[in-house]
This record gives structure tokens, sequence and C-alpha cells, in this order.
């Protein structure tokens, strides 16, 4: 008898979560992308209206004894922002026992820029984009990411057309460095909140996804930057658990939550024209937008209306059936 997700919470204290789209300006133009993640009328670039916003949701955590905050970046590619590292630096000026940095990048920026800001990062999502990737300097900057970030995972974007190319890229990546985790990431038709399920045309891809959806292998494991547990776990009804993996939840079709009790407060989403909402899915209305104003509810959790979770940030925000 096959088991069954029942719940995801934090492995071991609460923590906040900030999911932020900083910029739609990227360098790439993916077929499964939408625009509003490339156009780059969105750049966001005045550093004191976005700390001041961002004061006001540290206020907010803080006075609900969230001692912890991940703060999660993307794009566009967030590495080509230019207030990035001064926002980050603020962030962990705040009165947080500890602020997670983590960004999801193509990894197409200068090693130089690395050189400078790499200890500023716990996590480092690396996405494989086989359209556009330079793979030389993809390889060149995860290795020398390897030995100095705790958290850095490759994710390979399995594009159906592209797909034999994303596994001869793994097997070249794999020979070369020492340390490394794989996500083999499932294609939307859209990457926007209302896509629907993923669906391959060789339906033997999905079977292979379920199968085939993480590895690693960690030969020289990085000491983290802190001593806090900011993680959470999936809980199944035979009460066993296992560290969270959105990626393998989406894989093998656990990602459907509709009914389940799903504690937003705990994360909000910021789009590119700086509305706010809790979570990234879009079932409830923008709380407001952080150059302007806006409010928290007092809800603990909603009941989840909507068919299916294809945020991997969303995923792990705490739920229960």
């Amino acid at each position: 008898m096959s088991t069954e997700l029942v719940a995801i919470i934090p492995k071991k204290q609460k923590y906040a979560n900030i999911v932020w789209q900083v910029s739609n300006l990227c360098n790439y133009r993916c077929e499964y992308c939408n625009e509003g993640n490339w156009k780059g009328d969105n750049l966001n670039l005045n550093k004191e209206k976005i700390i001041a916003g961002l004061e006001k949701i540290y206020d907010y955590y803080l006075s609900h004894d969230y001692k912890l905050l991940k703060m999660f970046f993307s794009g566009g590619e967030p590495t080509y922002w230019k207030p990035f590292i001064d926002v980050i630096n603020h962030a962990k000026q705040t009165k947080f026992d500890y602020v997670l940095i983590a960004v999801n990048t193509n990894l197409s920026t200068k090693k130089s820029w690395w050189e400078k800001n790499y200890k500023l990062f716990d996590d480092v999502v690396a996405s494989y984009h086989p359209e556009f990737a330079d793979d030389d300097q993809y390889i060149d900057n995860y290795l020398f990411l390897e030995d100095k970030i705790n958290y850095l995972c490759a994710r390979m974007m399995m594009h159906e057309p592209y797909w034999d190319k994303v596994l001869t890229f793994k097997k070249k990546l794999e020979s070369r460095v020492k340390n490394f985790r794989i996500e083999y990431v499932p294609i939307f038709d859209e990457l926007a909140p209302s896509t629907d399920p993923y669906n391959y045309k060789d339906k033997s891809k999905e079977e292979w996804l379920k199968l085939n959806n993480y590895e690693e292998n960690i030969s020289n494991r990085v000491k983290s930057n802190h001593d806090f547990d900011i993680s959470s776990i999936e809980v199944y009804d035979d009460q066993t658990v296992q560290d969270l993996n959105s990626n393998r939840i989406v894989a093998k079709n656990n990602n459907f939550f509709k009914g389940w009790k799903c504690y937003l407060p705990e994360s909000i989403f910021i789009n590119v024209q700086g509305n706010i909402s809790l979570g990234s899915c879009g079932v409830i209305n923008s709380i407001g937008n952080l150059y302007t104003n806006f409010n928290f509810p007092n809800n603990e959790y909603i009941v989840c209306p909507k068919y299916h979770c294809h945020c991997g940030t969303d995923i792990c925000i705490t739920k229960e059936k």
C-alpha cells in the first residue's frame, strides 16, 4: 500500500518567506517562459522605496514571533538587478536571528561577480536553460561555487525538444564537478500562476521524471553560514517523514492540495510591479504594493481552492490535509 502525503511543516522552527521577482530583465528568451519574466520594462531601481517597503514586511514578521527569514530572489535574472547587493546587505542587518539568502539564477553572470559576492548567499539554484545557456560558462561558475555555497543545485529544465541536449550536458557537468545536486524539472505549458500541470507529448518522459527527479553526489559538504535549520519536511500518512523536495513532489504528481489548510501568511510573493500576494499562486488578491501601502490579513490559513500547486516556493508553505 502506497503512502500518502498529508502535511508539509517546518523541520524545527517556523520561518517566514519572501519570494521576490525583483525585475523582469533577463538575457534569455526561453520558449516556455512568458514575456512578463524577460520583457525588461520593470527594473525597480528605487532602492530607498524598496527598503522602506521591506522594513514594513520585516516588522510584521518580527511582531508575529518569526525569528528566521528566508529571502528567495528570482526574476528575470536577479544577478543583473542593480540594487541586489545593497538590498541583501540591508536584510542581513535586521533583527532576525538569521536571514537566509537564496537566488534562482541562470548562472550566466560573469564569474567575477560571483567572486565578489558569493559570501552573501546560502542557496544558489542554478537553472540550466538549454536553448540559451553557454555550457562552458555555466560549468565554470558552478566549479567556482561548488566548494563555497552550502546548497548549490543544478536545475535541469527538461524542455521536451531539447531533452537529449539537457541529458548530454548533465553528463558533462557531472564529469567536471566534485559536488553536485541535480534536479530534473518538469516544464509546464507556461511559467505563470495560471499554468496547467506539465504535459509531455511523449508520455515515457513523464514516467522518467517520476523516477529521475533528483540526484546528488556530495564528496565534500560545505559548512553552512548559520546554525539554524531553515527547512521543511514532508509528512506521510504512515508517520514517515523526509526532507522536503518540491521538485520531487511535482514530478510524482503529489502537488494537488485542494481542500488543504495552507498557512499563507508565512510566505509572501512580490511581483515585478511591487504587488504583494500571499504565495505566488494567485488564490488571494494582492494585499497591497511594496512601494505604497499593504496590509497583512488576520487569517492564519486558507483552505486551498486551487486544482494544483505548480510553484516550488508555494509547495514549501506549511500545509496540512
